[in-house]
């Protein structure tokens, strides 16, 4: 998955970098952090990810460390969700 997809025409090379680097480094840590998650879900949780950066640096969000703070916490909240209602999508 690549944030890149979802990004406006606006963003230039290095911000699209540094998002790449922001989608890759959450998505791992959402792996250590939730290993007996249900798996089947994980391309719609990456997608949302993805979009989910995209949009925050939208908002004006660039520091990567604030992204990936953003990022994971909302993918655990949906993790969370998701475990309390499996057939959540």
């Amino acid at each position: 998955m690549c944030p890149q997809r979802f990004a406006p025409d606006s963003f230039d090379a290095d911000k699209l970098r540094i998002l790449q680097q922001v989608f890759d480094s959450t998505w791992e840590q959402v792996l250590a952090d939730h290993p007996s998650r249900d798996g089947s879900n994980d391309e719609d949780l990456r997608t949302q990810l993805a979009k989910l950066i995209v949009l925050s640096a939208e908002e004006g969000i660039s520091d990567p460390e604030r992204l990936r703070a953003i990022a994971a916490e909302t993918l655990a909240m949906l993790l969370d969700d998701r475990k309390r209602d499996p057939g959540r999508p």
